[in-house]
């Protein structure tokens, strides 16, 4: 069973590709519920703007001298919606909106049906469904916003549709209503919505390219410089990149001292030990002039035994200091009262 095997460089850019495109999902389906959000407000706010022109628009009364004409007409209710509609039907022409996103009219409580539709006229809206199917308008008496499923208007898909009533008389005789095909816009939004998720991250796949192509190149000249200060070669390096040259000079400039206090530390440490080896003889002359010293057969050289201790004790304390300031000593630093100290 063949392994994948992948290094560090290529695990990393792994995941900061994951990284990025489940940021970007986020982001991408945050930003299209608000601007569906967005939209859905806009929307009402055109609606309303209909509504209110075709209820200022629509001849005064003209809901009700259409009842009062149909009373002794003999014409079938059919007839008498086309008949009216031929009275609102120009309000609507006068409104220049997209037919695939919204339609607006006007609904009768006399006929139960829709009596004028735009921004294209549609007689089947008109004559072909049945009036309970639209019963909706007529259940309130104040503005509404409602949210339908399976819409009729909009042949069975989900719409935003806004109502207001038509009162005459103190009666409410019908409605004038203005509904959005939500599926459309919501396709509209998704296709703005995926557009822009492939821009962005073709623009970062971009970025990631270019970024990757500067870490090689950087990784390059590390290596190449680390190389150089294994080797022991003095380090004027220049980078491919230049804004790391300083950088990299930097580096070597710190190295070449630590190498320096390195040598130095050895050094020290070569010179307390051949120190110690010269103190273990002195040591042994010292004892054997101060036993010496001590017989009566060379009392009359006693100053010349006590010289030649004291020249071995000075010497010993130049040994001791030279041995002090080559160890490494051990700074404990802490608060204290310097009122004591005097």
């Amino acid at each position: 069973m063949a392994t994948f095997n992948l290094n560090l460089t290529t695990k990393l850019n792994l995941k900061v590709v994951g990284i990025v495109i489940l940021l970007l999902v986020t982001v991408t389906t945050y930003n299209h519920w608000l601007s569906l959000q967005e939209e859905n407000m806009k929307n009402i706010h055109r609606m309303e703007a209909i509504t209110d022109y075709l209820i200022n628009k629509k001849p005064v009364n003209c809901f009700s001298d259409n009842t009062v004409r149909q009373k002794g007409s003999t014409a079938s209710i059919h007839d008498q919606v086309l008949i009216f509609n031929q009275e609102l039907q120009p309000l609507l022409d006068d409104i220049f909106m997209p037919v695939n996103t919204i339609k607006y009219g006007f609904y009768s409580c006399q006929y139960g049906s829709i009596v004028a539709i735009g921004p294209e006229s549609d007689i089947s809206m008109l004559i072909n469904i049945d009036p309970p199917q639209f019963s909706t308008f007529c259940k309130t008496a104040v503005v509404e916003l409602l949210d339908q499923k399976n819409s009729l208007l909009w042949h069975g898909a989900n719409s935003l549709t806004y109502s207001k009533p038509i009162r005459e008389h103190g009666t409410i005789v019908g409605y004038v209503f203005a509904s959005y095909n939500q599926d459309v816009i919501s396709y509209l939004i998704w296709k703005i919505t995926i557009n822009t998720f492939w821009g962005a991250f073709i623009m970062l796949l971009v970025c990631i390219i270019i970024f990757r192509e500067l870490f090689v190149k950087l990784k390059k000249d590390l290596q190449v410089f680390a190389e150089s200060i294994i080797a022991g070669k003095p380090c004027d390096y220049h980078c491919e990149i230049a804004e790391f040259t300083p950088i990299f000079k930097y580096i070597s400039e710190q190295t070449e001292k630590m190498t320096r206090l390195d040598r130095l530390n050895i050094i020290g440490e070569m010179a307390a030990g051949i120190a110690h080896e010269i103190r273990n003889p002195m040591t042994t002359v010292r004892g054997l002039l101060q036993f010496m010293g001590n017989k009566g057969e060379f009392s009359h050289k006693k100053e010349s035994f006590s010289l030649m201790i004291a020249e071995l004790d000075r010497a010993n304390s130049i040994i001791a200091e030279f041995l002090s300031l080559a160890k490494n000593s051990i700074m404990d630093f802490g608060e204290n009262n310097l009122i004591i100290f005097f």
